[in-house]
């Protein structure tokens, strides 16, 4: 079906990257810690490649299941018209936004809540956070925008829509032997 991309520029918003490789587009704002690991010892060191075209190559290599290995804070969706998939993904600790809002068969991903269309407020979250207790789920203060939990990724393919969690603390058993 039909996609369109959209990034709008604004000093208070920040900048995101947009990348194209091998047929595939990025947009986001990333920073990856352990480039160094991304980029294969037969790859080409010298050849410049920002954050986001590592994330398109590592997507391209390891499909979805790569996003362990990025270590950093992002939030980013590509566009993989082979697949006729779209893929997003917020970095494992949350440091980068990342909402959707889902309208009949439209898909709409965005790094600030302002960039999508705001419907009624959602009382019971705003309830929650004012009292300190926010609720642990994809909500945010209006009722037909969702978040992107840390460390979850997004896939659409074709009208479905699902969210999968990537990485999480609970996966880690604490060290028993701890040193002094």
């Amino acid at each position: 079906g039909c996609w369109a991309g959209a990034w709008v520029p604004s000093p208070q918003l920040g900048r995101p990257a947009v990348a194209h490789r091998h047929g595939i587009i990025a947009l986001g704002t990333v920073r990856l810690t352990n480039r160094r690991d991304l980029i294969g010892s037969g790859d080409d060191q010298r050849a410049p490649r920002s954050d986001l075209d590592l994330v398109i190559e590592r997507y391209l290599r390891k499909g979805p299941g790569g996003l362990r290995g990025l270590i950093g804070d992002f939030a980013f969706v590509l566009w993989d018209p082979r697949e006729e998939v779209l893929f997003a993904a917020r970095d494992a600790l949350g440091v980068k936004s990342l909402f959707y809002q889902q309208r009949g068969n439209h898909l709409a991903v965005a790094s600030h809540v302002e960039c999508l269309e705001q419907g009624p407020y959602d009382l019971e979250f705003m309830g929650h956070f004012l009292s300190g207790a926010p609720l642990p789920d994809s909500r945010t203060v209006f009722g037909n925008v969702k978040r992107l939990p840390a460390g979850s990724s997004l896939v659409a393919r074709k009208e479905r829509v699902a969210v999968e969690t990537y990485w999480s603390a609970g996966e880690f058993e604490p060290a028993t032997d701890s040193p002094d």
